[in-house]
């Protein structure tokens, strides 16, 4: 049963038993997908399985496929790796991450990587003209 689990503005988010898609156990890795939670976001709709699929209409392909699982994996990996202080190269900052790992040889916390991200996208970015 479809229970409403968000509903503010243009935006509203149902979940089946209340239970968002990301919370649950993953489904087994060669399971056929099913909305777990389904949204609405001005005219836009979009719908999530538990393995981490999305789709963008209610019987439209589905995308990603098992991309909770693989998260999933990666950050056990990287949670049994040692882990290591790194100064950001941006704003000087320290933060802590696996080392060897993407983040920790970038050297730059996600701050600035998310407003770097942004930037090349076109957005303009706080403290620019």
């Amino acid at each position: 049963m479809w229970v409403c689990t968000h509903d503010h503005g243009g935006t509203r988010i149902e979940s089946v038993d209340g239970i968002e898609w990301s919370k649950g156990e993953p489904p087994a890795r060669w399971h056929r997908c099913r909305p777990q939670t389904r949204g609405w976001i001005g005219l836009d709709y979009t719908e999530r399985c538990r393995c981490g699929a999305a789709r963008m209409a209610p019987c439209g392909p589905w995308l990603n496929r098992n991309e909770t699982r693989t998260a999933r994996r990666k950050q056990q990996r990287e949670d049994a790796l040692p882990r290591v202080t790194v100064t950001c190269r941006d704003c000087g900052k320290p933060y802590e991450a696996a080392e060897g790992t993407s983040m920790a040889l970038a050297a730059q916390c996600t701050d600035c990587w998310a407003i770097g991200f942004m930037r090349d996208a076109g957005y303009r970015t706080t403290g620019e003209k």
